[in-house]
This record gives structure tokens, sequence and C-alpha cells, in this order.
């Protein structure tokens, strides 16, 4: 680590995505999982169990509450919306549920290690170029 001569590009251009853009690719994998859900719910709907409504209602209540945001909705709000699907089981089988679930798995990709990598990135090029950076290793 002593070598280390500051974040490498691909880091420096992670860091310089903007929030926009996160925003946009959060909204287009729950665009996804809205039309899986909306292939999956009519279906399932009359032999639903307490659990397929429960998980239903989230679905719905993140899309209504995305749509009366409208389009200057920040990420962190796209973020603490989109959340508590992740925290749900999502069966893999049959279809389209298991459509839905692959759905699920873009939005946690959006939600979580987009979000994630971006901050990150971002933090570490403030640290080297701020000077901040801890050279004790």
């Amino acid at each position: 680590m002593a070598d280390y001569q500051g974040p490498d590009d691909y880091t420096r251009a992670r860091a310089q995505i903007p929030d926009a853009s996160l925003a946009d690719g959060i909204r287009v994998a729950m665009v996804a999982v809205w039309w899986w859900f909306d292939a999956w719910w009519p279906e399932r709907r009359a032999t639903a169990s307490k659990y397929d409504r429960k998980r239903a209602e989230m679905i719905q209540d993140a899309r209504d509450a995305v749509t009366a945001k409208g389009a200057g909705i920040t990420v962190e709000e796209l973020v603490r919306i989109g959340s508590p699907l992740l925290g749900e089981f999502w069966p893999k089988s049959p279809e389209p549920e298991a459509s839905l679930a692959a759905a699920i798995d873009g939005l946690r990709d959006a939600l979580l290690f987009r979000v994630a990598s971006v901050r990150h990135a971002r933090d570490d090029v403030a640290r080297w170029d701020g000077k901040r950076v801890l050279r004790t290793m």
C-alpha cells in the first residue's frame, strides 16, 4: 500500500456518475419489477396466500410512492422506498414468479451495489484529492 498512487481511472470515472443517472437506473429496475408483478399478480391473486398478498401490497405501495414523487425523486428516496422489497423471499419458480424474482435481483443491484459503489468511489476520490488520505498502511 505504500506505493498507492490514488484512485485509478475506473474509480475516478465511477465517482463522476451523477445522482440523476443512479436514480434513472433505479427507476428502470423498478419498472421491470412492476412489469413482472403485473404479469404475476392477476394469475396469482385468486389463490394468493397471506404472504403473497403482503408482497403484492409492498410492490403496489412502492409503485404508488414513486409515482407520487414524480421525476424529481432523489436516490435516497428511491433507496428508502425500494429497500423493503429486497428483504422478502421471492421464489425462483414457476414463471412468471421467477422473472419477478430476477427483476427484484436487478433492483437489488441498482439500489445497493451501484449506489454503494459510486458513493465509495466518491469518498475515495475526495479523500485522496483532498489530501485527507490516511497513510499509515
